[in-house]
């Protein structure tokens, strides 16, 4: 019995450790004055992010993750602009930007380099679709 209750509050400590993490504040959304705007914040956050990786600047990561989910959340404030047929690809892309900036997030407080590595590859796939996905 008492190793199930032990077990029992390991795991809830996991489960609001993970709660936790999801709630992380990352700022204020950008206001775009239009979709286009948004693309152009996207695509220098994102190589931001990719010379900060390139250069090892792991320190940088932590406020360019937080920049990049505010630039994700400010480009879905822009969801009426998208075509009524790509809105659902459009916001399940938004969606996938926004965890990759909570996996960028993670490897800057892991000092992960090869993890953060491994995504800058996933976030260049991830502004293209999403810019596929608004057309």
């Amino acid at each position: 019995m008492t190793k199930l209750i032990l077990i029992l509050c390991a795991t809830l400590g996991l489960t609001v450790s993970v709660a936790a993490q999801s709630n992380h504040s990352h700022g204020h959304s950008v206001d775009f004055g239009s979709l286009e705007d948004g693309w152009l914040a996207l695509e220098t956050v994102s190589a931001e992010i990719h010379t900060a990786v390139e250069t090892g600047n792991m320190a940088a990561l932590h406020d360019l993750s937080g920049k990049l989910h505010s630039v994700a959340d400010g480009l879905a404030s822009h969801d009426d602009d998208v075509p009524q047929v790509n809105q659902l690809r459009f916001t399940s892309s938004i969606n996938q930007v926004r965890s990759l900036s909570d996996r960028f997030h993670a490897a800057h407080e892991s000092n992960d380099v090869a993890a953060a590595q491994r995504l800058v590859p996933q976030l260049n796939g991830m502004v293209q679709l999403l810019m596929m996905s608004a057309e």
